[in-house]
């Protein structure tokens, strides 16, 4: 592994596209949604509640701590062992980790996809709809549009969490986030992407935006395959009003008026 940097963001806002459109460079690697975070995340849980880690902490702190980032060095080479490449890992749960990449890595570079959260909505809502014959509610209230709005929107819903989390990124005002507009990104893609290699300080290379192959699967079967990820085939403009066909006004407007800090940090309006 030659690099390691981070993709992560709000869903739907086109990070699949993105690791699609990187991985024509035959010097990177991006892929589908790593498990890096989670596996991470259970690592901290147990350094933080070890008896014996405590133990070792009170015999030498610095050593201690030394050994502790090794590990999580260890598991994320481990991981990419077979790449010879810039790696881009992408999760949505790099968001509450960033804290943790600035004190492991200098020269992390971090990537955040964002997008307008009606749209957001408005395009889970879409797919929803193709396959409403599948569906988890637990209550037939949670089937109705507004309750399905409020569960995503919810500070621990898939929408939500996710917003919380790109707004701390920002709030830890590094130099080493580079936000990506979903909207300017399906307009213009080439300036996008040549604002992204000098952010990375790496030479441009000469992408493909008109025939994408989708070469990070992700594990849609998981989830019936009602919210595919495939950001193949030509990059086109994004509707930015589209999300009105599927919600009401009032319901736009609540989501809206859900996370006002979101909507001034990235300029939606």
């Amino acid at each position: 592994m030659k690099g390691f940097n981070i993709i992560t963001g709000i869903p739907r806002s086109g990070s699949t596209l993105l690791c699609n459109i990187l991985s024509q460079n035959p010097a990177f690697f991006a892929g589908a949604t790593s498990p890096l975070p989670e596996i991470i995340g259970a690592m901290i849980v147990k350094f933080s509640t070890s008896p014996e880690i405590q133990g070792a902490l009170m015999r030498d702190r610095i050593k201690t701590q030394n050994k502790l980032a090794a590990m999580i060095h260890g598991a994320i080479d481990a991981w990419y062992f077979d790449q010879d490449k810039i790696v881009f890992d992408k999760s949505r749960g790099w968001s509450f980790n960033a804290n943790l990449l600035h004190e492991l890595y200098d020269d992390i570079k971090i990537i955040v996809t964002v997008r307008d959260l009606r749209a957001v909505f408005g395009s889970i809502e879409k797919q929803h709809r193709k396959t409403s014959m599948f569906d988890l509610a637990a209550n037939p209230v949670e089937k109705t549009l507004l309750a399905r709005a409020d569960l995503f929107l919810s500070p621990e819903g898939m929408i939500g969490q996710c917003a919380i989390g790109v707004q701390d990124v920002i709030a830890r005002g590094r130099d080493n986030v580079f936000v990506l507009h979903y909207e300017a990104f399906s307009v213009d893609p080439s300036t996008k992407i040549q604002e992204l290699y000098t952010f990375l300080g790496l030479e441009p290379y000469d992408h493909d935006f008109e025939d994408i192959e989708n070469v990070s699967h992700e594990p849609d079967a998981l989830w019936l395959n009602k919210f595919p990820h495939t950001g193949d085939g030509e990059v086109k403009p994004t509707d930015r009003v589209e999300w009105k066909s599927y919600l009401t006004p009032d319901i736009g407007q609540k989501i809206f008026d859900r996370y006002p800090a979101y909507n001034t940090l990235f300029g939606y309006h």
